[in-house]
């Protein structure tokens, strides 16, 4: 899932685009949300998904950059 918050050019990936586009394991991606502080929303109740800029941020602080 990817979705354009209201015509915003925020995006928002789900898990299974998440988990494509940085090659883990879903189960990976619930872990980071879970222990990490992954910056993941809820969407449409029981998903999981977060905006591109704020995945790009958390990643960068994780590499160190």
């Amino acid at each position: 899932m990817t979705t354009d918050v209201a015509g915003t050019g925020r995006e928002i990936l789900g898990v299974a685009k998440i988990c494509e586009e940085l090659g883990v394991h879903e189960n990976t991606v619930y872990r980071w949300i879970a222990e990490e502080g992954f910056p993941a929303i809820r969407v449409g109740g029981r998903k999981w998904g977060v905006r591109r800029a704020e995945m790009d941020w958390w990643l960068d602080q994780r590499r160190g950059a």
